[in-house]
């Protein structure tokens, strides 16, 4: 499945602008035989994930890395379901909702076990959580909706990471990263002392210079986060986006999703939802995929020289 580069994109939403970008690359899902009621297995190998680096303008270059997970099979980095059979597939819309502010420590009674009791994560203050005492979610994941014949969900394991080299995505040594010690992937290019706990400043893209490939640290690899793309409609948001208002003394009330407003030129709703295209399963017998979209969506908070972002994708076959 080679990516239509006419019509597969990425948008990167913050509170304040939309940057589109390009998707260039393939993936090869791998159908195994049909079910008796024609629904089919799918399996993704890391080795058949392509995907070219993506310069996102003036900030970084945008690495997008398949990871296994043994549970998916040896070598495999995701698995999912295409609906063949007369009923098409339940369940085809994602809706993925984070939290950047679920309390604040020390604020209006809210505590370390308040965080914990609901499963999140507090900031340590740190260039990777700056916010101290903020109380993050982990993302909440729903599924809802009917898809016609031809449907298909698949989870996946991915790593996004952000190269802060302007955007170029060139091949070069100069953009640096920490290594090991108690600020790992923490930028140091031209400042060594960011490194602190014992930590090494070396290239963001590995020994060769290469963006993206497999000789970068692994403190520049990204996060591994699980997906779930989608033929159908996906969404994502973020509540109380940035945190804390401007001036740091209370917690905002902005949020990306699809119901508000980002600052967009020209003006317009958040970029958050976005919508696929099922399967010909005919054609797909036949090993050809023309035409169907897959898409994803996705958030995180604190972003190195982003923020707070939503991330929809389209993986659209060529």
């Amino acid at each position: 499945m080679t990516f239509d580069p006419a019509k597969s994109r990425s948008t990167l939403q913050t509170p304040s602008f939309a940057l589109p970008l390009a998707l260039k690359g393939s993936q090869a899902n791998i159908l195994g035989k049909p079910n008796a009621d024609g629904t089919i297995p799918i399996a993704v190998r890391v080795v058949d994930v392509k995907i070219e680096p993506i310069r996102v303008t003036g900030l970084v270059c945008a690495c997008i890395r398949a990871k296994e997970v043994p549970a998916f099979g040896p070598g495999n980095s995701g698995h999912g379901i295409v609906g063949c059979g007369a009923d098409g597939l339940d369940n085809v819309n994602v809706h993925l909702e984070l939290d950047h502010v679920l309390g604040w420590v020390g604020v209006n009674g809210f505590t370390a076990q308040n965080c914990a009791d609901q499963n999140g994560v507090i900031e340590d203050g740190s260039q990777a959580h700056p916010h101290a005492g903020l109380c993050n979610s982990r993302p909440v994941v729903n599924f809802d909706g009917y898809g016609e014949m031809g449907s298909a969900l698949l989870v996946t394991s991915t790593a996004t990471a952000y190269i802060a080299d302007s955007g170029t995505c060139a091949t070069e040594k100069r953009t640096e990263v920490c290594v090991g010690g108690s600020n790992p992937g923490a930028r140091c290019t031209l400042n060594a002392l960011a490194c602190t706990g014992g930590g090494t400043c070396v290239p963001a893209k590995g020994p060769d210079g290469i963006p993206c490939n497999d000789d970068d640290p692994i403190e520049a690899q990204g996060i591994v986060q699980t997906l779930t793309t989608t033929t159908g409609t996906t969404t994502a948001a973020v509540l109380h986006a940035g945190g804390l208002t401007s001036d740091g003394t209370a917690i905002s009330d902005d949020a990306i999703d699809a119901d508000h407003l980002c600052g967009n030129d020209p003006g317009d709703h958040c970029k958050a939802s976005v919508t696929g295209t099922p399967y010909n399963c005919a054609q797909l017998a036949n090993g050809i995929t023309m035409g169907a979209a897959s898409v994803s969506a996705f958030a995180s908070v604190d972003v190195d020289l982003v923020g707070d972002e939503v991330v929809t994708s389209t993986f659209t076959a060529k």
